[in-house]
């Protein structure tokens, strides 16, 4: 698999909770995916993802009006994605050094 994060991936995450019966779930991924389209769009590449990228993103979002419960709820989201690469070899530990500023927010 590809260490870019691609829509396609998060498309795939989506249909899975979706077949779980796991709809609000899949509206969260489905917003978030939004998100992170209009921030980044076209490609996020996992190697990418530090904390000034973080950081960066979390402003977007405040700058966009969104309510810090709803900021968390995105990279809350992310983390979730990032574990799910790690666990699949997408990525490696090492990059979870930086999915600890998800929890500052």
């Amino acid at each position: 698999m590809s260490r870019k994060i691609r829509v396609t991936y998060k498309r795939a995450r989506m249909e899975a909770l979706r077949k779980a019966q796991q709809v609000g779930n899949m509206l969260i991924y489905d917003n978030v995916l939004k998100g992170l389209e209009r921030f980044a769009w076209p490609r996020i590449r996992f190697e990418s993802i530090a904390v000034s990228w973080l950081e960066k993103y979390a402003l977007f979002l405040r700058k966009e009006g969104k309510a810090q419960t709803t900021i968390a709820i995105h990279l809350r989201t992310l983390r979730a994605i990032l574990n799910i690469a790690k666990q699949q070899g997408v990525i490696r530990e090492e990059r979870e050094k930086n999915a600890e500023i998800l929890t500052k927010f």
